[in-house]
């Protein structure tokens, strides 16, 4: 009975891990939401391309070096240098960022737009 549970156990970590593993392994899912009150960005990617996600989110949103997206898991609300505020969650392979539009100028929600398109760009690029 020991020895099936030990079993069993082992299994069921394998299968978990082995899944997990799979789960963002060469798909691409991005979705780009929008109405009055708010616009959503969400990608699952490879987590191989996390790095240029990071990268590219450092890029463009930051515009200084006083903030990174580098090699970080994030789960917050973030008011940037030039006032853009908005909630990010991200860690390996997965990004979220929601903005409300209506503590956000016209230039930010025209910024969010152009993300998504630059992320289409970068997550189907090799």
């Amino acid at each position: 009975m020991k020895n099936f549970l030990l079993s069993l156990s082992a299994i069921s970590l394998l299968w978990y891990f082995g899944f997990r593993y799979l789960e963002n392994n060469g798909s691409i899912n991005l979705g780009f939401s929008e109405n009055k009150e708010e616009v959503t960005l969400t990608a699952k990617f490879p987590n191989e391309k996390t790095k240029e996600v990071q990268n590219y989110l450092t890029k463009e949103l930051n515009g200084s070096d006083d903030f990174s997206f580098k090699n970080t898991e994030l789960d917050a609300n973030v008011t940037l240098h030039n006032k853009m505020n908005f909630y990010i969650y991200s860690n390996e392979g997965n990004l979220k960022i929601i903005m409300d539009r209506t503590r956000n100028s016209e230039e930010s929600y025209r910024k969010m737009k152009k993300m998504n398109e630059d992320l289409k760009k970068i997550l189907t690029s090799n």
